[in-house]
């Protein structure tokens, strides 16, 4: 197996490993809450409240991925154009091109966990969302 294709699988699974795992570690807790809502006949509610969560946490987490990734994209566009400008003697690090791919990687990895974290973030703000979303004006009654 060629080298980009083992490590385009390994991003892959990496990426589904996240999105699975608060799916898995909270499964329990959401089939409590979808039977107890049911039972009691307000299973609207939780799905109204599971799908603005759903909604904020991809907009929050794939807004976030999609600024950051594009102003990394871009500033590294920039960077080739003009290329480098030395204004004293050369100095040559050849030790220091074999980390640049990894350096990639990882900052690539960081901006992926940080989308993670911002998109939990948001999917916490579900209630000022609805509240928001239907509010009533002033003066007038819910």
């Amino acid at each position: 197996m060629p080298k980009d294709r083992a490590q385009r699988y390994i991003l892959a699974l990496v990426l589904l490993f996240l999105v699975l795992l608060p799916l898995l570690s909270n499964g329990v807790d959401l089939l409590v809450d979808w039977l107890w809502f049911g039972v009691v006949g307000f299973r609207v509610i939780y799905l109204t409240i599971l799908k603005s969560q759903i909604a904020l946490s991809g907009l929050a987490g794939v807004g976030f991925i999609f600024i950051v990734g594009g102003n990394l994209l871009i500033a590294r566009a920039f960077a080739r154009r003009h290329g480098f400008r030395v204004y004293s003697d050369f100095i040559d690090f050849p030790a220091l091109e074999r980390f640049s791919s990894l350096f990639r990687w990882g900052v690539w990895a960081g901006v992926l966990l940080i989308g993670y974290a911002v998109s939990q973030w948001g999917m916490t703000h579900w209630l000022d969302y609805l509240l928001a979303k239907n509010s009533v004006p002033m003066g007038q009654t819910d």
